[in-house]
């Protein structure tokens, strides 16, 4: 039989057509009748079947499915797309300018290089000679300098000798140190009235005086320390230092207490 709606098809004992819904029943016809699609029946709205539709969370589910597959799909894509246009830019340009820098500041380097060596007009094998004979003069100067100064450490050592030579032998004082420490009474004991005589006149004739007495006065220019030049006239006892006016008073002491003089 057929649906009195749309004329379609239905199956024996079916309460709803199931193209457009219709019920069948009366309203259902038979083989050769006609279907008037315009009449209006006991029909569901079609709105009806949408909502369930959309209501039903099976459905939902693989729909929520396929979008979130179509997203993935559209993402990878995509990727795949700009990784391919960062390669082929990479592989056409980037590296192809990177290599072609890097040539370029070696030429330029070079260049500079031998721009530099022209202004000089030397290599680097001229300037390490150069820096070598440098060194070399500046070791010369050095061996100049110490030969100079062992030369005056020579003469100062030679002058120093002469002088050694000609200072009074330590046997020609009867008090080699009565002008430069106090006395004591065991430098005077051995000696001889003569003796500390001469030991008190000898810090006189230190200082250039000469004697009226003539072997005094023999006497000291016998000693090759002796340079008289002041006439005992005009000798002041000022010149002579402190520990030299305690010795001469000290020297006199033991005269008197010996009964050298009186």
């Amino acid at each position: 039989m057929f649906c009195s709606k749309c004329g379609e098809k239905v199956m024996d004992g079916s309460k709803f057509c199931a193209n457009c819904g219709a019920a069948i029943g009366g309203n259902a016809s038979g083989a050769g009748m006609k279907v008037d699609l315009n009449k209006s029946g006991d029909l569901p709205p079609r709105g009806n079947y949408s909502s369930a539709a959309a209501n039903n969370p099976k459905r939902n589910k693989q729909e929520k499915k396929r979008r979130l597959k179509m997203i993935i799909v559209i993402i990878l894509a995509l990727l795949l797309a700009v990784l391919t246009a960062a390669t082929a830019l990479v592989k056409a340009g980037i590296i192809s300018v990177a290599v072609v820098d890097n040539k370029t500041k070696e030429r330029v380097f070079d260049t500079d290089k031998k721009s530099e060596i022209a202004k000089d007009g030397k290599t680097e094998d001229d300037k390490s000679s150069q820096n070598q004979d440098k060194k070399s003069a500046g070791s010369d100067k050095n061996e100049k300098a110490i030969a100079e100064s062992t030369k005056i450490s020579e003469r100062q050592t030679e002058s120093m000798s002469s002088e050694a030579v000609t200072e009074p032998v330590n046997n020609e004082y009867i008090l080699p140190e009565s002008s430069t420490r106090l006395l004591e009474r065991k430098d005077l004991e051995n000696l001889s009235a003569e003796q500390c005589r001469l030991a008190r006149n000898e810090l006189y004739a230190r200082h250039g005086r000469m004697f009226d007495d003539a072997a005094l006065q023999s006497y000291f220019e016998s000693c090759s320390w002796y340079q008289g030049s002041i006439p005992a006239a005009n000798f002041s006892d000022t010149v002579l230092s402190e520990i030299e006016v305690k010795n001469r008073d000290f020297i006199v002491a033991y005269e008197k207490e010996k009964g050298y003089i009186k």
